[in-house]
């Protein structure tokens, strides 16, 4: 039975990531029984809810879709942006294909933008073994600052391992150049709203994110939104570029540059 029902109320985990990263395997397997679906309103897409055991609390976990791309363009891609914008102290887990690293180096940025802690699984390393692909975990938990987990889910290979991680979940540590009229206007949006706001909320703003515009129009007062509206026209205003285009070039590029400093392919 699916129950249609306002987001979870309790302490939670979210499972976010790229499609075919093995994200449903490993939320089955932390989760393996006492699993119900329900829909959020406006999403008619199903989730799926399950408990995990941290820290001797109960714990709610979701599994969310896959997602293709860093700003959103279907159902699929709103729905972990709606959790986590209702979920201020929500935990993610983002799980991360080891044959496809850059691309989840570039969504976990994104998402590590929104200020909620985090630990980053590595699954499929078996395909990565295959392909001569060696990943420096050390140098990579330097880089992100949280906790990395490798796993072959399918195997049962990791989870033990990530189920212990999930004690340290803990904001990412990394910082990003964006271009002077990005920075100008997180500053400002910070000014006129709330220092503590994350860039992630303030950048989903920016680009016109629906999930987010529903956010401030719960939480914010119909003056200061019109404030921060002439604020993103003014910015947009600045440039010729998509500002989404832009911000997925920072991501990439810094997915690029972490990927280099931590991933060697051998010959095989």
């Amino acid at each position: 039975m699916i129950n249609k029902q306002n987001l979870p109320t309790e302490a939670r985990t979210i499972l976010i990531g790229n499609l075919s990263t093995g994200k449903t395997t490993i939320f089955n397997k932390l989760s393996p029984k006492n699993n119900t679906l329900f829909t959020i309103p406006g999403i008619t897409v199903t989730l799926t809810k399950g408990y995990i055991q941290v820290k001797n609390l109960k714990q709610a976990i979701i599994d969310t879709p896959g997602s293709n791309t860093i700003f959103f363009e279907n159902e699929d891609e709103i729905i972990a942006k709606k959790l986590i914008l209702d979920s201020p102290s929500a935990n993610i887990v983002f799980l991360a294909n080891a044959v496809n690293l850059k691309k989840g180096f570039a969504l976990f940025f994104h998402y590590a933008e929104f200020g909620l802690p985090m630990i980053f699984n590595i699954n499929m390393m078996d395909e990565a073994y295959i392909k001569g692909i060696e990943i420096d975990v050390k140098k990579l938990e330097q880089l992100l600052g949280v906790e990395i987990n490798t796993s072959i889910a399918i195997e049962n290979n990791g989870l033990n391992s990530l189920k212990k991680k999930l004690e340290k979940f803990k904001p990412p540590s990394v910082s990003f150049k964006y271009p002077e009229i990005i920075h100008n206007y997180l500053n400002m949006a910070k000014q006129l709203i709330d220092s503590k706001l994350s860039n992630g909320i303030l950048l989903s703003y920016l680009i016109g994110e629906k999930p987010t515009k529903d956010f401030f129009k719960k939480n914010r007062d119909s003056t200061t939104l019109e404030q921060l509206d002439k604020l993103v026209e003014n910015t947009k205003k600045l440039t010729v570029k998509n500002l989404d285009i832009t911000l997925l070039n920072v991501y990439l590029e810094k997915a690029e540059q972490v990927f280099n400093e931590t991933v060697k392919i051998n010959p095989v």
